[in-house]
């Protein structure tokens, strides 16, 4: 396990790495750039500024911008706001923790604002660091190869939307669960990875998405066992009848217990959104003074304003009415003509999710036809010593496994263009679609180093087996995955200019609020 823990080290520290690179970028270009008047949602602050409080606007005010303004808001205040809905809770409340318990004694020589920012931004340091761990772990275990796997994990700590990782957002929070609770898919542990999926759903909206992958397994675990129920040799039809029952009964509820738990803190959260904004006994006292004051000069919707139209829906839920009545989220209706710059800031991410897409349909054509639920293949299948001439075809982001995440990637694609802010959606598929990661770094590994990468695998699993113990893949240290520029195609070369750039790009417009959200 050596050659693996090295992997994992050196994953760590890069991501650690990349956290703190971006973080001395943003100071830089913070104050190089003067700040844009955006005319966004920024309420003033009442509190007295420390010598430690001027250090920590130093440090990190570039990352309370845009949205990090609103999440920064409610984890201080609470949702005093009907606009501020729509941010989810899980990660707001996680930075308010850390603020009032690791960070308490810091209560003592700066403001509550300042400590929250710090806490946001360590927060994410932590998680950031763990999701980049966990996605290693997973590319593992769904492409098997330990240098694509490698790679995936170091563009994903460079990726487009890298900003968004580092800011107060929660992206790297739901990155952590999505990735998480797909290594307990890989593993068949259904609960923890239902358990996962219901806290992603706290953090962002789609992770009721997500809830798919544990669908889609439990499916085709079920048309396994009845395609070996119909199969067995035996001849009583009512046993059979019985086990198809059973096996159907237990699909059933494995679907309905999995729905409960991934959709449950989501539906709590609608509750509590009811309780606070549905209350006709709210009153304009419980706000600070200085919070109500920026509501009445903005005309946001409070709490003690009356009740919304959609406290009066047979299904309040609030998220759909605030994202369509509050930011004109809906079906095309980001098709402007004035919002032409910001579909083409999404263009390559769009592009390169279809070609995903379009490269995995192409060598699995009839697998992908049927769903990924029958292959014509298994039946003739024949077992043969040698690894097949083109080893991505089994390893990689070929495979078979990566069916249902190449699925997920073409539906968060669809979904962003055609519903939501397309600015977003380079964040939103970066934080949610790991296949996005694996296809890139196939595309900038040559095919001979993953040949002799899955040939290393498979003697090694040989030996493992024979010796008794589990089957473990591994490698040669990484160092011979190491890219280069000269040997790499056109394709890898202009996909890496845009990882790195968009970086650069990102961190220089986000901290100065020019428009990149």
């Amino acid at each position: 396990m050596g050659g693996n823990e090295d992997r994992l080290k050196s994953i760590r520290s890069f991501a650690l790495q990349s956290r703190l690179f971006i973080a001395v970028i943003q100071v830089f270009f913070n104050y190089l750039i003067p700040d844009h008047d955006a005319k966004v949602f920024n309420p003033p602050t009442i509190h007295r500024s420390s010598a430690a409080d001027h250090v920590v606007v130093f440090l990190l005010g570039g990352f309370r911008r845009w949205d990090a303004i609103y999440f920064l808001h409610v984890a201080e205040y609470g949702y005093t706001y009907e606009n501020t809905l729509v941010f989810f809770p899980l990660f707001p409340f996680l930075t308010r923790i850390m603020a009032n318990t690791i960070l308490l004694p810091l209560h003592f020589i700066m403001n509550y604002s300042s400590c929250l920012l710090l806490a946001a931004f360590l927060l994410n340091l932590v998680l950031f660091v763990t999701s980049a761990d966990i996605l290693f772990r997973l590319s593992r275990r769904v492409i098997v190869s330990d240098i694509i796997s490698f790679r995936a994990a170091q563009l994903y700590c460079v990726n487009p939307a890298s900003i968004f990782f580092s800011a107060p957002y929660s992206e790297t929070t739901f990155a952590l669960l999505t990735f998480s609770g797909l290594l307990s898919l890989e593993t068949n542990n259904l609960t923890g990875c239902a358990v996962l999926f219901g806290a992603s759903s706290l953090a962002r909206s789609n992770g009721l998405v997500n809830c798919a992958f544990i669908w889609y397994k439990i499916v085709k675990d079920f048309l396994k066992d009845m395609l070996c129920i119909m199969k067995s040799p035996q001849k009583n039809l009512l046993g059979k009848a019985v086990l198809m029952s059973v096996a159907v009964f237990a699909a059933i509820f494995k679907i309905v217990a999995a729905t409960f738990f991934s959709w449950l803190p989501f539906l709590l959260y609608q509750c509590y959104s009811y309780k606070v904004f549905c209350n006709p006994l709210a009153s304009y006292k419980d706000l600070p003074v200085h919070v109500l004051n920026y509501g009445n000069n903005q005309n946001y919707k409070m709490p003690h304003a009356g009740l919304s139209p959609w406290c009066h829906q047979s299904v309040p839920i609030s998220y759909s009415y605030v994202q369509s009545t509050h930011w004109d989220v809906g079906f095309l209706n980001y098709y402007e003509l004035k919002q032409i710059p910001n579909f083409v800031l999404a263009l390559p991410m769009i592009c390169l999710s279809a070609c995903v897409v379009v490269n995995y349909i192409a060598w699995n054509p009839v697998y992908f036809l049927c769903l990924g639920l029958y292959d014509t293949m298994d039946r003739n299948r024949k077992k043969v010593d040698n690894v097949p001439h083109n080893a991505g075809q089994l390893y990689g982001i070929n495979r078979k496994l990566c069916y249902v995440y190449v699925v997920h990637l073409a539906a968060m694609t669809i979904i962003a263009c055609l519903f939501m802010h397309i600015q977003v959606l380079t964040r939103f598929i970066t934080s949610s679609c790991p296949v996005i990661y694996w296809f890139v770094a196939r595309m900038t590994v040559s095919e001979e180093i993953v040949e002799l990468s899955v040939q290393s695998n498979l003697m090694r699993d040989e030996t493992n087996a024979s010796n008794g113990m589990p089957l473990l893949l591994e490698t040669k240290p990484q160092t011979e995955a190491d890219f280069s520029w000269n040997d790499s195609s056109w394709f890898s070369r202009i996909v890496l200019i845009y990882f790195h750039m968009y970086l650069f790009v990102g961190v220089a417009a986000f901290s100065n609020f020019l428009p990149w959200t």
